[in-house]
């Protein structure tokens, strides 16, 4: 879809709830990679994230990021649009869904910016680029050597799961009236 080149954090921790691959610690990594010196090939000017992962259903990698490295952050945007060519003072302008209706932003680079449902819509990648990309090179680097194992934090524990309680049985009521009574009669229970 565009990229030069890519990189992979390989790990062969679990991604649940008990293992190191939680939140905080790939905000780490991704902190790591953008400040220190010895990743420099990797510094972005935008680090864009989803809207929320799959495996935890949490949304905060994004906004952990950003905190950590102190850039703008915009969060559940719908557009991006970046100059060309991006300088040291250039600015990505973003669309992003509120309550209200649409809000615009502008953000200085380097920035995070975490996805909403139509932010892209992929083109179809013609035979050709495929074998391009395949010859694209793709740098790995373990987890490990990014955040060893002594800097790993188990903030969340998962303690129990259970089912929810079943809910009652729905009742069948013959008129507004006897609706509105029986709504009264539980409102002075609670």
């Amino acid at each position: 879809m565009g990229c030069d080149k890519a990189l992979h954090i390989e790990t062969d921790a679990k991604t649940d709830f008990g293992n190191s691959v939680q939140t905080l610690n790939i905000a780490k990594v991704f902190t790591q990679l953008c400040s220190n010196d010895e990743y420099k090939q990797y510094k972005p000017d935008l680090l864009l994230f989803g809207k929320q992962s799959i495996d935890t259903d949490c949304n905060h990698t994004g906004q952990m990021v950003a905190a950590k490295l102190n850039w703008p952050i915009a969060t559940y945007v719908s557009s991006v649009k970046i100059d060309k060519p991006a300088t040291s003072s250039s600015v990505v302008n973003v669309t992003r869904e509120i309550d209200g209706g649409l809000q615009e932003l502008k953000l200085k680079l380097p920035a995070v910016v975490t996805s909403d449902l139509r932010l892209n819509t992929p083109r179809y990648a013609t035979l050709p680029n495929i074998m391009k990309a395949k010859k694209k090179p793709i740098d790995t680097i373990p987890f490990s050597k990014i955040l060893p194992d002594n800097q790993l934090n188990q903030n969340v524990q998962t303690i129990k799961v259970e089912e929810p309680a079943a809910k009652s049985v729905g009742i069948i009521l013959q008129s507004v009236e006897e609706l509105l009574v029986k709504l009264k009669n539980e409102a002075k229970v609670l």
